[in-house]
């Protein structure tokens, strides 16, 4: 038992196997979190988060690592219902490969009651950053809400905000824009602001751009944080084919085009559509909306927006590895020659690669697995075993770019074990 600051007992009811990792096991059997457990309990002597000791302040994520996979954690619950093989291999998968460039596993400020995971070298994005199957975290990753509830179960997640539009930037030729309307656009009661062309001569082009300030800036060599455009907005009949697309700039002069993000005469829903776009990022960003024609014909130019913002942090949803493979093999192994174990397995859909997965010693199927093998084809002979002791086999199909490192993976057999013949 430890005793904090304000002389509250904290106790381990367990003292064998997991015992600091499940929360479950402690009294009081409350998540243990950056505010509430390390500020008032650990060391105030320390480099760790909260300025507290090291070990103690990693409390959360420590948990937060457990609920991922304990018996009725985030992987193993609705939507994902994944069985204790799968939960961990993609658990060990995060840790090991999302581990290397973390920082500050997450910041804190005991005397402000604040801590969070949006350091770009934070826990939970550079975890985030090893689920995530095409390098855009802002719209989502296949498992992004188990890893979000286990982190922010334990106040080291980041929860997503949002930064309105600071100010009107500059305007096009032949266009005008009422001035300080800018202010319209943060919040969406339909209040808008209208563009315009003032003289349609077939050549001008509605432009415009609007300022953000107040971004969180990346810190080298860590990750950005992700951001997506948040618009609502529509253009007018009369603008013919003129829709409207949007690009960002960190600098006000070089543009990429955000994909997807465009206006055209349909309204769009209250609160806005959400464009993901990608780095690099400033503390000052601009958002720019241009006309998609050159010579718009006999009719002005108009587009009337309602509410625009950036919002940084990872969409909370569940998103990618389209096509990729969801289902177990059917497994069998079998030893019809000494030193020596034979599997095969059943073709999932969508799998371009098949992993294979072993364990050893008295508790089977319950200890963790090591990869031992990427196979291309639906079998792999195991010539690396010993005679008379028992091992556990399970194969998990992989997809997306490829057995070699892929992010896209189904779900693991049921496991096998064999006693190889001598």
């Amino acid at each position: 038992a430890k005793q904090n600051i304000t002389g509250q007992m904290h106790c381990d009811l367990n003292c064998s196997g997991n015992r600091d990792a499940d929360y479950t096991q402690h009294y009081p059997n409350t998540p243990d979190t950056a505010l509430e457990f390390v500020c008032p309990s650990c060391d105030t002597v320390g480099a760790g988060p909260c300025g507290r000791e090291g070990h103690c302040a990693t409390a959360p994520v420590t948990q937060a690592a457990w609920d991922l996979v304990k018996p009725g954690g985030d992987l193993r619950s609705t939507p994902f219902n994944y069985d204790s093989l799968t939960a961990f291999n993609i658990a060990n998968k995060l840790f090991y490969q999302g581990s290397a460039n973390v920082g500050l596993w997450y910041s804190c400020d005991c005397a402000a009651g604040l801590s969070g995971g949006c350091g770009a070298g934070s826990g939970y994005l550079q975890w985030l950053a090893a689920d995530d199957d095409n390098g855009l975290l802002s719209d989502g990753t296949p498992h992004l809400t188990a890893i979000y509830n286990a982190f922010d179960r334990h106040g080291i997640a980041c929860v997503p905000y949002t930064v309105p539009a600071a100010a009107d930037q500059s305007t096009g030729p032949g266009t005008i824009v009422p001035p300080g309307t800018y202010a319209a656009t943060q919040t969406s009661n339909n209040v808008r602001e209208i563009l315009e062309e003032t003289l349609d001569d077939g050549v001008s082009r509605l432009v415009h751009v609007w300022r953000f300030d107040g971004l969180t800036a990346p810190v080298p060599p860590y990750a950005a944080i992700p951001h997506s455009l948040i618009v609502e907005g529509y253009r007018p009949n009369n603008s013919e084919n003129d829709n409207f697309q949007f690009y960002y700039s960190s600098n006000g002069v070089n543009w990429t085009l955000i994909p997807g993000a465009i206006i055209n005469k349909a309204f769009e829903p209250a609160g806005g559509l959400r464009y993901p776009f990608g780095e690099p990022y400033a503390a000052t960003m601009y958002i720019k909306a241009e006309d998609t024609s050159v010579a718009s014909g006999p009719q002005l130019t108009r587009m009337n927006v309602d509410f625009m913002e950036i919002q940084e942090g990872a969409y909370p949803k569940n998103s990618g590895c389209t096509g990729g493979p969801t289902q177990a093999p059917t497994l069998s192994v079998t030893t019809p020659v000494p030193y020596q174990a034979n599997l095969s397995w059943t073709i999932v859909p969508g799998a371009v690669g098949y992993w294979v997965f072993r364990t050893e010693g008295h508790a089977g199927c319950n200890l963790g697995m090591a990869l031992i093998a990427k196979q291309p084809t639906a079998s792999y002979m195991d010539t690396e075993v010993a005679a008379g002791r028992q091992y556990c086999y399970s194969v998990m199909a992989a997809g997306g770019n490829g057995s070699e490192g892929s992010k896209c993976f189904g779900v693991n057999s049921a496991c096998q074990c064999v006693t190889p013949n001598p």
